[in-house]
């Protein structure tokens, strides 16, 4: 089995711990996604087996990485899209949350658009934001509307960052709007 030296997970279990607080670099979590491979699940089960929210933040953040194909290769065992939509739940730390929320995103994982949706009111500011990133990657014909509506809402959100992430959805999908109105072939 090739699995990570206890440094890298050490080192990246440090970097998700501080994410957020700052713009700094994740090398080692770099590179244990750049280094996935089947046995990689090996480390995700023994990360969420010890079920602090820093062990649990770090299998999600993996588990965004990854490309969706990787996903598949579980011996079984829950995957990515059960892991990820199992951590959506208020139960846990919303950092925790946050990576879920990251992955749903990156991953394009539209069925959990409802849970989403339910988040964009959270208690926590870091789950609001990361609703307001996710639900981009989320946008469709079918629900373009309530994405807007709750994007509006977060756009009004009492949290600056919240607000600013928000409003950077929105300026995201009014650009590719525009972008699709201007070319007829575009449109789908």
């Amino acid at each position: 089995m090739n699995q990570p030296p206890d440094e890298m997970v050490g080192a990246a279990l440090r970097e998700v711990a501080t994410w957020h607080e700052s713009d700094s670099t994740t090398p080692a979590l770099a590179s244990l996604v750049r280094n996935w491979n089947k046995d990689s699940w090996v480390l995700i089960h023994r990360l969420l087996d010890v079920q602090t929210p820093q062990h649990r933040s770090l299998a999600l953040a993996i588990l965004r990485g990854i490309d969706d194909q990787a996903s598949d290769e579980t011996d079984g065992k829950p995957g990515l899209k059960d892991i990820v939509l199992g951590h959506l739940d208020a139960r846990y730390d919303p950092a925790v949350r946050w990576w879920a929320i990251s992955a749903v995103g990156y991953h394009a994982m539209v069925e959990s658009l409802p849970s989403l949706m339910t988040m964009a009111t959270d208690p926590s500011p870091i789950v609001r934001m990361g609703v307001a990133s996710a639900v981009v990657s989320l946008v469709n014909q079918d629900n373009r509307v309530e994405v807007l509506t709750a994007l509006g809402e977060l756009a009004g959100d009492s949290d600056a960052d919240v607000r600013d992430e928000a409003i950077g959805s929105l300026m995201e999908l009014a650009g590719a709007y525009e972008y699709l109105g201007s070319d007829p072939e575009n449109r789908s």
